[in-house]
């Protein structure tokens, strides 16, 4: 058996984007946290005994390392180094490893920093078992090379772990580095696949195992939900993998539906219930959206009241381990539409024409809409849809335009 740690994309030296930092104590929390998380992982590691860690790309934010990211780093290492655990390491398109940059020369002698052309190592574990591990380094930022040809046929040792910093071609939101597919890594039949890069924890194939550990720390609203490591065993039944969140913040968006909210209190209240989850991290980081038709509207879209009104959130809702980053007001005004229904005016004469659109109008407006080629593209996600559907789109269309009207009239 051979346990270890997978875990990626630590970022040590990244500045933690968020709009709560003014406070000195949630500040020095905040440029903290990555450094916590790293300390948290590295007692995980501790605890439960593994062979080795394996970290795959991004150990620094930046080529130019930051100071404070290469101590801390080091001394990672050499608490690890105490406990007779060894890492394994690539860098990444932050990090890469140029000509100008020492690889593991300032590290303890636990650390294996795999070079740029390539390399398999091979660790003895507690058991006696072995393992066999691929990787390389970036050597340069932008590098857009398959790697598949840099790591070679599964070897006869117990086990075959490889360890790669890129991005999977069928994924989007991230720079097309070391472009692979996942079929391409599953065909030189390793035990277990160690990726970097994706912020977020993801699984491209169950068994076995080709997984995005996913950042240690969220550093912006982007990146949200618990971060941590993997503690990955590996037995002659194949790969058990275990997620153990080392992140001491973490970044969470909730919704809070005013329609029912008449007053000032009554929506802190009910924003302040749905914020208590701390999801297993000390702190939570909030992005806060106001939604639905309410009788706060006027107030809340009021360009000298509406910051007023995010201030008071925050104040009422942040604490030590409650951080309220942003507040984003979508709602609308209430329209009373039975009783409009009946007035002679401007919103009434809406109504009415939405109530006296039929089948026959609908379909030839459709029918302009999917003729329009600025709009095929979108159309073509609706060629399916069922009636109900649609009918939610005009009430939608009806809505939005007295909703516009209303804040037009009021000034809003």
């Amino acid at each position: 058996m051979i346990t270890f740690i997978h875990m990626a994309d630590l970022h040590l030296g990244r500045v933690f984007q968020t709009n709560v930092t003014n406070d000195n104590h949630a500040g020095k929390k905040a440029l903290d946290a990555v450094y916590r998380s790293l300390d948290n992982a590295v007692q995980t590691a501790i605890d439960q005994q593994v062979d080795f860690i394996v970290i795959a790309g991004d150990i620094y934010d930046e080529a130019e390392r930051s100071v404070k990211g290469k101590f801390k780093f080091q001394q990672a290492c050499s608490r690890l180094q105490e406990y007779g655990i060894h890492v394994y390491a690539v860098h990444g398109n932050h990090d890469p490893l140029t000509s100008s940059v020492s690889s593991s020369a300032d590290l303890p002698a636990n650390v294996t920093v795999f070079s740029a052309e390539g390399e398999t190592v091979v660790h003895t574990g507690k058991s006696g078992e072995k393992a066999a591990l691929s990787g390389f380094s970036y050597p340069q930022t932008v590098f857009t090379e398959s790697p598949i040809a840099r790591f070679p046929a599964r070897s006869n040792n117990d086990y075959h772990i490889g360890i790669l910093h890129g991005q999977e071609g069928t994924l989007d939101g991230h720079e097309p580095y070391a472009p692979f597919r996942a079929r391409e890594l599953a065909a030189l039949e390793y035990d277990y696949w160690a990726l970097g890069h994706i912020h977020d924890r993801q699984v491209l194939q169950a068994d076995p195992p080709i997984r995005y550990s996913g950042c240690i720390q969220g550093a912006n609203r982007k990146e949200q939900g618990p971060k941590g490591v993997d503690v990955v065993r590996l037995d002659s039944s194949g790969a058990h993998c275990t997620f153990v969140q080392t992140a001491p913040i973490v970044w969470a968006e909730v919704t809070v539906g005013a329609e029912d909210v008449t007053t000032e209190a009554e929506l802190i209240s009910k924003a302040d219930t749905l914020t208590a989850e701390r999801f297993g991290a000390e702190t939570a980081v909030f992005t806060i959206t106001v939604t639905g038709e309410t009788a706060l509207h006027e107030q809340l879209s009021d360009i000298d009241k509406k910051y007023e009104w995010i201030e008071l959130l925050r104040e009422e809702l942040s604490s030590d381990g409650r951080w309220v980053d942003q507040v984003r007001v979508q709602t609308k005004p209430v329209i009373d539409r039975e009783v409009w229904r009946n007035e002679d005016h401007l919103y009434g004469d809406i109504i009415r024409i939405r109530e006296e659109i039929t089948e026959a109008d609908k379909t030839e407006i459709i029918d302009a809409w999917r003729k329009n080629a600025k709009l095929r593209r979108v159309m073509r996600e609706t060629e399916t849809w069922s009636e109900k559907e649609w009918e939610a789109v005009w009430d939608e269309a009806e809505q939005l335009i007295l909703a516009n009207l209303i804040d037009e009239e009021r000034g809003l």
